[in-house]
């Protein structure tokens, strides 16, 4: 999927992790998948994590290339 302010999706003011784990969650539901492996790169493997740490009943496992564990300097 192309995450908010990237590729052909919705344009937005706001773009948080947490923002962009939520579209991931509306995405999935609009699709009727419940339990999934998440594969992300760089910002998507930062919003994979964030998906997988505020709604691990929802991901089976975790891919995340390119990315560091941490948070932004503005605490994103």
């Amino acid at each position: 999927m192309d995450l908010r302010n990237h590729g052909e999706s919705d344009h937005h003011n706001s773009m948080t992790y947490q923002e962009m784990a939520d579209d991931l969650m509306r995405f999935l539901d609009a699709r009727q998948l419940d339990k999934v492996t998440l594969i992300g790169h760089n910002v998507g493997g930062k919003t994979a994590m964030t998906a997988a740490s505020q709604y691990p009943h929802r991901v089976r496992g975790l891919i995340s290339l390119d990315t560091a564990p941490v948070g932004n300097r503005n605490g994103t």
